[in-house]
């Protein structure tokens, strides 16, 4: 109980116990506890006592509730994904970096920095950051970092914490929308971070069942391959697997949801950090644009769907 500093070591070690699904109560007043409230593994804010809904925090933690909430509506695909790992293999959404880096002993102690999934490392409360090994990127930001060192991070504006993106991630989001059941997504966005070879796969299901149990759940597998300086390919994969979706029940209360199937294969934007110099698919050329230093070019849905796509980006 209670959304500050004191929580996070509880969080951490559920994680090292191989319990995934924990929360605590947003510390909604000040925004060191809105960070991470909406960067845990589900988030969990109450209205029920001392008047702490957003609309009664004042502008400034109002406006931070609502920027918090749609960068973890559009992360959703992300988390989720995470989730399923964490079911399938028993590997947390929220690691201690002593679980991560074992090798490095020092990281025992750490209990404001945390990873939140395969790509991204949350620094809450304290902002001496640990950044392990590597190139790590300020997702708020774009700054890039040389990681062995702990760091004296400034926060920017209307911001609670530190939100760091590891070089050698790829990983999908999508467009923020009001509720998550609102629609099913027909386009997916494609993050890059290149620096070492990694692997994204992007679960889908029904959404309500227990059905994933069983195996009826959606996978497309992102990768970045062969990396090097000059470049890396890209590839995106097949999605492969199915799920059914359930019929309402004839005597189901009027409110129940409908259990929709599998929706047809979507459409992708691509987003690589920093400006390549060329992109090709299977070989043939590619239009690509530079937006705010990075290279975006799209992937048409009926490409995805009827090939595997290896994408060369050359730096």
């Amino acid at each position: 109980t209670g959304g500050g500093f004191d929580t996070v070591v509880a969080m951490l070690n559920f994680g090292l116990s191989g319990h995934s699904n924990v929360t605590c109560d947003m510390e909604a007043i000040s925004m060191e506890g809105i960070h991470y409230g909406f960067l845990s593994p589900w988030t969990q804010q109450l209205g029920w006592r001392n008047w702490q809904q957003p609309w009664f925090l004042g502008d400034e933690l109002c406006d931070a509730i609502r920027y918090y909430s749609h960068l973890r509506n559009s992360l959703f695909p992300y988390i989720y994904s995470m989730a399923h790992k964490a079911a399938e293999t028993a590997m947390p959404v929220t690691r201690a970096l002593s679980l991560m880096y074992p090798d490095k002993p020092e990281y025992d102690y750490v209990a404001n920095c945390y990873m939140f999934g395969d790509s991204f490392l949350v620094a809450v409360f304290d902002m001496k950051v640990t950044l392990p090994e590597g190139k790590w990127i300020d997702y708020f930001t774009g700054e890039v970092y040389d990681g062995g060192r702990v760091i004296d991070y400034k926060k920017p504006d209307g911001r609670g914490g530190a939100l760091m993106v590891k070089a050698g991630s790829v990983f999908c989001t999508m467009d923020y929308q009001k509720w998550i059941e609102k629609k099913i997504p027909d386009n997916y966005h494609i993050s890059v971070y290149p620096g070492a070879d990694a692997e994204f796969v992007l679960y889908e299901d029904d959404g309500y069942t227990y059905d994933y149990a069983q195996g009826a759940v959606a996978k497309t597998r992102i990768a970045i391959e062969n990396s090097a300086e000059e470049g890396f390919d890209l590839k995106l994969e097949k999605r492969e697997g199915s799920f059914p979706g359930r019929e309402k029940a004839a005597d189901a209360i009027p409110s129940a949801p409908d259990i929709p199937a599998m929706a047809d294969v979507t459409s992708f934007d691509v987003s690589v950090f920093g400006k390549a110099k060329s992109v090709t698919v299977n070989g043939a050329p590619v239009e690509f644009r530079i937006e705010d230093g990075r290279t975006v070019f799209n992937v048409a849905k009926d490409d995805h769907e009827n090939s595997q796509l290896v994408y060369h980006i050359s730096l």
